[in-house]
């Protein structure tokens, strides 16, 4: 398998990741859809109508991307956070992502047969500075 960096950091082009994920926790349904600098962690918040409950989402992505056998892969790493009387994270996957818009499934099995499962797609894209 041939590895090397990806290069992604040429003079004046920034890489930015295109992401959506839904993310099955609780009996809910989480879906989003952003984009995020290289690098750069997204925050997002599913919050009840009073702020106080739901779930906080962290995803960190990649500053750097690796090329195997012709594609490029990238390290994306999130946190799930259940929000109430006190803050529980639910996961923290490191999920080695295709960079071509390819989904890819992960269920986690919790505490008491409580699971999260994330389905996420990652496109890395190049914008001029």
């Amino acid at each position: 398998m041939d590895e090397k960096a990806s290069g992604q950091f040429e003079p004046g082009r920034i890489p930015v990741y295109a992401v959506a994920m839904e993310v099955h926790v609780g009996g809910e349904i989480l879906q989003k859809q952003f984009g995020v600098l290289a690098g750069e962690t997204a925050n997002l918040r599913f919050l009840d109508g009073d702020a106080r409950k739901g779930y906080e989402i962290r995803v960190i992505t990649p500053e750097e991307t690796h090329d195997f056998d012709g594609r490029t892969y990238g390290n994306i790493k999130l946190m799930v956070v259940r929000n109430g009387e006190r803050r529980e994270i639910l996961a923290e996957p490191s999920l080695m992502l295709p960079m071509d818009g390819e989904t890819v499934f992960v269920a986690l099995q919790g505490d008491e047969g409580s699971g999260v499962s994330i389905e996420m797609t990652a496109k890395q894209l190049f914008v001029e500075k």
